[in-house]
């Protein structure tokens, strides 16, 4: 006679579920608002690019979408210098900079906030960026299809036995 340690699940903790599923929904719209700040400005959401971002928040934020390359864009948008104090254009561009960047702040908080999860969730391969048949011209992210099942996974609560086998 063998003794063969097994295990059942004694529970579903609900809570911990609803918890998780809206906490993952939170992170995917997180994640979109934050990659809306770089490809509104042009750059390219590639799985690479957003491993960069998930690495090295701060420093990609500052490269692609700091003040300085904001405002510069804007004052050329306007049609002023950017110390043109006098032009009668100065203070709406100021606005428009400062709304902007207002923006990009939030989304960049958000995303520092979240990051240890992001990059949890990430791990756990609950989400990933939508590629189109054109590359990643219109990018998203999303859940992947057995998210739900691996959050289900998480939240079962199990208890071990021993069972003899014949």
């Amino acid at each position: 006679m063998k003794m063969i340690m097994n295990n059942q699940m004694t529970n579903f903790n609900v809570t911990m579920y609803n918890n998780k599923i809206a906490q993952l929904n939170r992170i995917i719209d997180v994640l979109n608002e934050t990659i809306d700040c770089f490809h509104i400005w042009g750059y390219e959401i590639t799985p690479k690019f957003f491993k960069r971002l998930m690495d090295r928040p701060a420093e990609t934020f500052n490269k692609y979408i700091s003040y300085e390359y904001i405002s510069q864009y804007k004052c050329v948008d306007y049609g002023i210098e950017a110390n043109e104090y006098d032009s009668p254009y100065y203070q709406e561009c100021y606005q428009d900079i400062t709304s902007e960047m207002s923006s990009i702040m939030e989304a960049h908080n958000n995303f520092c906030i979240l990051l240890p999860y992001i990059k949890e969730a990430y791990d756990s391969s609950l989400f990933f960026i939508k590629e189109e048949e054109d590359g990643f011209k219109d990018p998203e992210v999303i859940k992947t299809k057995n998210a739900k099942w691996r959050i289900m996974q998480q939240c079962a609560e199990y208890e071990d036995y021993m069972n003899e086998e014949v």
